[in-house]
């Protein structure tokens, strides 16, 4: 009889640990979903109606002593399963929160080096302390002055630094053998390339540093269901998405949620238009505007097609490869066969993973119609990639994808807004309606370029007609 009452005692005990579990899993993943509001209000609510009956019930079969003993391992099987898989529930949406944060809390790194002639005997910043290092002490003051807070700071230097005039100027004296040590700003680098080609060849970096810019652009707070703007800036880069580089694809998404309609416009990277912030309104190349910063990028945008950007996202060559690796490929209909390197693009619809997606989206001398079809190429792919990512079979690479976006790209869309629109997304489970426009207008060489004076760059000269259209018809799509 003692043995008796002791088993029952013992499985009572188990029972209430059971329970106890169960309580625990199940409370944290409540209140992981119900603190960051995820998932639609009617599911969460289901949800937590589920739990409560769930744990009324097995307290009610684990706690007080039945006669069934099968149901009750049969039950506490179920327990241990159930608190498992809200364990891990709880992991997983716990890792995808930070991951947005992450994402919405970088800010942008300014990297700065001194370089010298690729002969040059000059080997540390301990080799210069008597030499005159060319800067940008004008057209890039800021920054400069930054650079050289930082190097008293962490190597207890200063340098004799003197005004060098513009980048490029400073570049070509330095690979000329005419400068012994230049100041260079990191996010001109890829310019420079395109007009010294040997550049990288004829010069050497003895020393490098990089720095934060200044604070995020704000975003323009949107009620919940409304249209809005993203501004998505593709810089010239791999690896860091945090470093300031020149911003190659540029295309404004406008979001409406009414109807579930996308409208994507294309500007040219090329576009001659006035560049805000450190460009200081002067006329040059849109692309130039990435080296000032997203702030200048955005502002670019907002003051060429007369309309507020909401939001924007920032990406590099690296975030394309992966993400389109993630989702499994992407397919688009291409209009022209095309080769590049050893690529072969077929005419039609054609299956592309990440690196084919890369070589596909940054072609532009086997286009027709030259940067023209090269931008159209970009909202094909940034379509695909929208439409697959939202398709019920794509949610289980969520995190992956969110991991991949962690590491190279970044928003000033706010985790709340990300949220909601993931939340409307799995409650409607409506594929997106796309249309495409793209800025029209006429190259043409000799117009200067505030960001490299004395170069002869090519540049892509809007119509006027064609920005009232585009407004126009990204107006109609705010509506």
């Amino acid at each position: 009889m003692k043995n008796k009452n002791r088993t029952k005692k013992e499985i009572s005990f188990i029972g209430i640990i059971l329970f106890l579990l169960s309580l625990a899993g199940i409370g944290y993943l409540l209140y992981v979903v119900f603190s960051n509001s995820l998932l639609d209000i009617n599911y969460r609510l289901i949800l937590l109606g589920l739990s409560v009956v769930f744990e009324i019930f097995v307290g009610w079969y684990l706690i007080y002593k039945r006669k069934n003993k099968a149901l009750k391992i049969l039950l506490s099987v179920l327990v241990l399963i159930v608190s498992a898989t809200a364990a891990g529930a709880s992991n997983y949406v716990d890792q995808s929160m930070k991951s947005l944060d992450i994402i919405s809390g970088k800010q942008e790194t300014y990297q700065f080096s001194l370089v010298v002639p690729i002969d040059s005997k000059i080997e540390s910043i301990s080799d210069i302390e008597n030499k005159e290092v060319l800067s940008a002490l004008k057209i890039d003051e800021a920054n400069v002055n930054t650079f050289k807070t930082k190097m008293i700071y962490k190597e207890n230097k200063s340098l004799n630094y003197v005004d060098g005039g513009d980048y490029f100027s400073m570049s070509k004296k330095v690979s000329e053998k005419e400068a012994d040590v230049i100041l260079l700003n990191e996010s001109y680098r890829s310019a420079i390339v395109d007009q010294i080609p040997d550049f990288e060849k004829k010069t050497k970096v003895i020393y490098s540093t990089d720095f934060k810019g200044k604070n995020k652009l704000a975003h323009k707070e949107i009620k919940k269901n409304q249209p809005f703007n993203v501004y998505i800036s593709g810089i010239d880069t791999f690896g860091k998405i945090s470093n300031v580089s020149r911003s190659d694809v540029n295309l404004l998404v406008t979001v409406n949620p009414k109807n579930n309609k996308i409208l994507i416009t294309t500007v040219p990277r090329d576009t001659y238009t006035k560049i805000a912030g450190g460009g200081n309104d002067e006329y040059d190349k849109f692309t130039h505007s990435g080296i000032y910063g997203i702030n200048s990028s955005v502002k670019t945008m907002e003051n060429l097609l007369d309309t507020d950007v909401n939001y924007y996202v920032r990406v590099n060559f690296s975030t394309l490869i992966k993400i389109v690796d993630v989702l499994g490929g992407v397919d688009v209909d291409n209009k022209q066969a095309f080769s590049v390197g050893s690529y072969y693009f077929d005419a039609g619809k054609i299956h592309l993973n990440g690196k084919e997606a890369l070589v596909y989206a940054r072609d532009r001398y086997h286009q027709e119609n030259g940067d023209m079809d090269r931008g159209r190429n970009h909202e094909k792919i940034l379509a695909a990639i929208i439409d697959k990512a939202t398709k019920a079979n794509s949610m289980a690479d969520y995190q992956e994808m969110l991991n991949v976006a962690t590491e190279s790209s970044e928003t000033n869309m706010p985790k709340t807004k990300i949220i909601e629109l993931i939340n409307r997304q799995i409650n409607m489970n409506k594929n997106w309606d796309y249309q495409m426009q793209d800025l029209k207008g006429q190259g043409t060489m000799g117009k200067p370029s505030y960001a490299m004076p004395g170069s002869r760059l090519y540049m892509f000269v809007p119509y006027d007609e064609s920005i009232r259209l585009i407004k126009s018809e990204i107006d109609k799509n705010l509506q």
